[in-house]
């Protein structure tokens, strides 16, 4: 008997045990920091100061209660549930606006409930307790992007890597091939294809000013492989890094185009880019040949997609078919079965 239903959630025994040690360090951090405050203001001469000794009393009063608003508090941030391993910016704002809050707790509380403390007190233990708070987080992260670093470099199959854009798509290649460890290939340098970052650094490389220093920066890198990392990137220069590159016998690869083809079907026009030599497209049935790549794209009319891509005798064989729109006439009961099935409502505007 097929029986229906989600599966059941197993126990995540690893993130409960990260979950309280989070807690445990945070307990120990917050208590901490607006101690160590004290000690900053107060302890001279080897001795808390006879003026600071009425303010250790009320600080182990505030404690205990300061420590359960600040679980409380950084739980409903969602410090707790959160894969640190991936924290970025947005990450950080939460740690900054959770440590706030408790400053804004610390100084009600402790005026309200027991007693004013002295104003160096709250500033420097609430700097204190959002660097502990802020470093525990993010140190496994920054400790598995350094051990990237270290092992690519001293690993004996480096491969040098230059990369052609400084926007956020060249950021997206930078970080993946930094953090994974099982591809050899490593960024040494970064070019601004349009000239504009002249002697600067980017994340820790080299920033190459346009496309006239391509070739010195390959023989002074050792480089390997450029990768074209720009969707905004205009095709003439494209065209000129390639013939840079084959020029100095190193491989080019398109990760523009790979991000922006990746999310839909393959147009001609971007296949018939990177295409040399004779082509033969096939549509309906019928086959035309090219001398180029730029022919067949003048020959189509309309919008077609690729359907699929073969060699035949020293050509390359591209079956098309019509980019058909589906007109809107889909049968409502479909839509609700859809809608309720994904969750996802569907629109025709």
């Amino acid at each position: 008997m097929k029986v229906s239903g989600k599966p059941k959630r197993m126990f995540d025994f690893r993130g409960t045990f990260i979950c309280f040690a989070f807690m445990i360090f945070d307990i120990f951090a917050v208590n901490f920091s607006y101690f160590i405050a004290l000690v900053i203001r107060f302890y001279f001469n080897s001795e808390f100061n006879s003026y600071g000794l009425v303010y250790i009393p009320a600080f182990q009063k505030i404690a205990p209660w300061y420590t359960v608003a600040c679980i409380l508090i950084f739980w409903i941030f969602r410090l707790y549930n959160i894969r640190w391993k991936y924290s970025g910016l947005n990450d950080l704002n939460r740690v900054l606006l959770a440590c706030l809050v408790t400053c804004v707790v610390q100084v009600l509380g402790s005026t309200v409930f027991v007693m004013t403390m002295p104003i160096t007190y709250y500033v420097i233990g609430a700097v204190l307790q959002f660097l502990l708070i802020a470093a525990s987080r993010f140190s496994y992260r920054l400790f598995l992007m350094e051990r990237s670093r270290i092992f690519r470099r001293r690993g004996t199959s480096f491969m040098p890597v230059m990369i052609v854009g400084v926007g956020e798509t060249s950021q997206m290649v930078r970080r993946h091939l930094e953090r994974d460890l099982k591809n050899d290939a490593y960024p040494v340098c970064i070019v601004d294809f349009r000239g504009e970052e002249f002697g600067n650094w980017l994340e820790g490389l080299p920033v190459v000013s346009g496309i006239g220093g391509i070739a010195k920066a390959i023989k002074k890198y050792d480089i390997e492989r450029v990768i074209l990392a720009d969707n905004t990137m205009p095709k003439d220069v494209r065209k000129t890094i390639r013939d840079i590159c084959m020029e100095q016998n190193v491989e080019v690869q398109d990760f523009a185009g790979f991000y922006k083809e990746s999310y839909g079907a393959i147009s001609l026009y971007n296949l018939m880019e990177y295409t040399k030599g004779r082509v033969e497209l096939v549509i309906d049935d019928k086959r035309q040949s090219f001398d180029n790549g730029d022919q067949a794209v003048m020959s189509v009319n309309g919008k077609y997609l690729v359907k699929s891509v073969s060699a035949s005798e020293n050509m390359l064989v591209v079956e098309l078919q019509r980019d058909i729109v589906v007109p809107n006439n889909l049968e409502e009961e479909w839509v609700q079965n859809y809608e309720k099935e994904t969750g996802e409502e569907i629109s025709f505007f």
